[in-house]
């Protein structure tokens, strides 16, 4: 008992060194907040990421739009990316939870200073707004996440060129799908295309079936659990009657170095492997808005009937076997 009390003493004691007390400075002057502890484990991990080209852009736009930083435990919190961290547009501040290791607390800060990105300069936290159809919120959606994670992994693949090792293989471990398309861009010389790199890992995202079914039923959970339960959403015949286009979608959302990387006049996004959901997801939609408009009188969403669904890929028959049924007919 005597040992632990003299741990934990020792513990609150303030640091006796100066080393020890040295306060160190994020080489992008970002404004981060909480105790001496935490500014000093995120101002390390705003230097590491600075490392990065992109990665310094985002903290750079983040500071211009006076973005903080923060570091908060979220441990049972809802959501994918939310547990791991977060940005949070009414108060300017991204989250990052400090009880995960290095590694996913460097790819979130990418990720959500992204996200921050997203919502200031591009404007395009409309997205999450339930006044927009659920057609353009399911392209929306998706599409920010698609891009947030393509520039975090076009970050942390830069992060491994600056010395950063292990980030890259662990990234390449977690998302095979994105990594493979970041890697897609890079030149014979070793050096990498970043306008190639977002528009491959933005569709490489899309080839993840576990996150695209994550994020669209995070819609149908925010309508089934915020909107119906809120009288005055639910009763509103403004929600879900605007519009967002596709093309909008990307012209404002897929850009980087001041260039899309996606034609916005291409459609790519009403294409069924990016728009598509799954037939439980659709029918959760549908009863929400059927339902909606037998206790409300506000008829259901038109644009639903737009959204097609996913099929799983047909198994190729191997030529010996089909040769084979063949010759029995």
């Amino acid at each position: 008992m005597k040992q632990q009390a003299s741990l934990i003493e020792t513990y609150d004691k303030e640091p006796s060194s100066k080393q020890e007390q040295e306060i160190i400075k994020p080489v992008v002057p970002i404004k981060i907040t909480g105790s001496k502890e935490d500014k000093n484990n995120l101002a390390k991990l705003v230097n590491r990421l600075a490392k990065s080209e992109h990665g310094k852009k985002v903290l750079e736009k983040a500071c211009e739009a006076g973005i903080g930083l923060a570091a908060v435990k979220l441990n049972g919190f809802s959501g994918f990316y939310q547990h791991k961290g977060f940005y949070g547009k009414k108060k300017s501040m991204v989250i990052v939870n400090p009880s995960y290791d290095e590694k996913h607390q460097l790819t979130v800060l990418a990720h959500e200073l992204r996200h921050s990105e997203q919502c200031n300069s591009r404007d395009l936290s409309f997205l999450h707004d339930i006044k927009i159809d659920v057609k353009s919120q399911v392209i929306g959606r998706r599409a920010m996440e698609a891009d947030a994670m393509a520039y975090h992994h076009l970050c942390v693949w830069e992060l491994d060129k600056a010395g950063e090792k292990g980030l890259w293989e662990y990234a390449k471990k977690d998302y095979p799908e994105i990594a493979k398309g970041t890697e897609q861009a890079v030149k014979t010389n070793g050096t990498i295309n970043s306008t190639e790199a977002m528009k491959y890992a933005f569709k490489g995202w899309y080839k993840n079936t576990f996150l695209r079914n994550f994020y669209e039923k995070d819609i149908i959970n925010h309508y089934e659990q915020r909107v119906k339960n809120d009288k005055k959403l639910y009763g509103n015949s403004d929600c879900f009657a605007d519009t967002c286009s596709c093309n909008e979608v990307i012209s404002r959302g897929c850009e980087i170095d001041g260039k899309a990387y996606i034609n916005p006049e291409s459609k790519l996004l009403e294409k069924r492997q990016y728009l598509g959901v799954k037939k439980s997801t659709f029918d959760a939609f549908d009863k929400f808005f059927k339902d909606r408009e037998k206790e409300t009188g506000i008829p259901a969403d038109k644009s639903l009937k737009e959204i097609p669904l996913t099929y799983p890929k047909k198994k190729e028959i191997p030529i010996a076997l089909l040769k084979a049924k063949l010759k029995r007919r």
